[in-house]
């Protein structure tokens, strides 16, 4: 399992200066907002909140932003001709969005819930190394580890601008090739999900 440091969640509106300070002096930046019931609404309210983010730190009208997205394609921002990697995630009750001003950015988010069939999901998409890193655990630490590794996985994918495939050999050599150094950050979240960021 990667090693993670820990990346802070600014809370949006509310933690709006905060993210705007972090974005501007660490270049990168993630807001969290209480998602609601439907996920297309949780959508639109997400994107907004990222138009308002970059307007706020970069000084310019929300009119001139552009937030592109199509599947098997990573997100990204177009503001006169500059574009900017934006990463999504939505869960039950919280979404999130990373954005990073110097190149990729992956986010992904679950529940600590292990889903009953872990064991296959891990091994299928995980890999072997990873399914055994887990089974080792304490059975109350099981579903932290499955959840970061899960999550890890699928930040790196969407950094990568790459789908979810089964593990294989080929699948690994293909992600440390695009991401040879990357960074895996725990986000700090409620005690109920996990998450994490990845940065090139």
């Amino acid at each position: 399992m990667p090693a993670f440091s820990l990346s802070p969640v600014f809370s949006w509106p509310e933690q709006q200066g905060l993210a705007v300070q972090s974005l501007l002096a660490q270049r990168h930046a993630v807001i969290g907002i209480a998602a609601l019931p439907a996920r297309d609404l949780a959508r639109q309210q997400l994107r907004l909140a990222v138009a308002e983010l970059l307007s706020a730190a970069l000084a310019c009208p929300p009119q001139q932003l552009r937030l592109l997205s199509r599947a098997g394609h990573a997100a990204y921002a177009q503001i006169e001709g500059r574009k900017i990697a934006l990463s999504f995630s939505h869960e039950r009750g919280l979404s999130l969005a990373a954005v990073n001003l110097d190149g990729a950015v992956g986010i992904d988010l679950i529940r600590k819930e292990m889903p009953p069939d872990w064991e296959t999901l891990a091994r299928l998409y995980l890999g072997p190394a990873q399914s055994a890193a887990i089974l080792r655990q304490a059975p109350a630490q099981q579903a932290c580890h499955f959840a970061l590794a899960w999550t890890g996985l699928e930040a790196r994918l969407k950094c990568c601008g790459l789908e979810l495939i089964e593990w294989s050999p080929q699948r690994e050599q293909a992600l440390q090739q695009k991401l040879p150094a990357c960074r895996c950050r725990e986000l700090e979240l409620p005690p109920a999900y996990a998450g994490t960021l990845v940065l090139p």
